[in-house]
């Protein structure tokens, strides 16, 4: 409502055309977030009403009073479930264990292989890339431009040829 018109009421329809409306896609994951809440809630009263004993309902009571009256209390309370679940060798975000999923990123890929100097593979893809050895250690250089790059390896992290040889896009610029 506007104060210096009473009578002229907020109208949201105005600003919905600003507002950005969520995908179908953005919608189905806000609906199994919300799914996925009232399941762990409930998984939580069946713990708490079966499994929890009345010593440990007394300290959880105390936890929760603590909590709802100061703010301190819960990251108090949050580190301390974050370090025994750390400890525990689990994500302290969600709990989860993690370890399958990083030993997969952690394994080396085709991008991560090491070529040896002379032999066939390595010739095919400096010759892809554009390089030649220098001399020193795996150091190559563009063969068009001379821009030295630490290994072929390095030079393999951007696009094969002129396009993707810093050198090669510098000169092009600037003559």
């Amino acid at each position: 409502m506007n104060d210096e018109n009473p009578d002229e009421q907020p109208r949201p329809h105005l600003f919905q055309a600003f507002m950005p409306q969520p995908t179908p896609e953005q919608l189905a994951a806000m609906e199994h977030a919300q799914a996925e809440m009232y399941a762990n809630r409930h998984d939580f009263v069946k713990w708490l009403t079966e499994e929890v004993n009345i010593p440990e309902l007394k300290m959880l009571r105390i936890m929760l009073r603590n909590i709802i009256e100061s703010e301190d209390a819960a990251h108090f309370f949050m580190g301390l479930v974050s370090t025994r679940l750390h400890q525990a060798g689990l994500c302290m975000a969600c709990g989860e264990n993690h370890d399958e999923e990083l030993a997969r990123m952690a394994a080396p890929g085709p991008e991560d292989q090491v070529y040896e100097f002379g032999d066939e593979k390595w010739t095919t893809l400096a010759i892809e890339y554009g390089v030649e050895p220098t001399g020193v250690a795996e150091q190559v250089r563009c063969s068009n431009c001379g821009q030295q790059y630490v290994s072929l390896e390095d030079r393999m992290l951007r696009k094969a040829g002129k396009e993707g040889c810093n050198g090669c896009i510098e000169k092009e610029k600037w003559g």
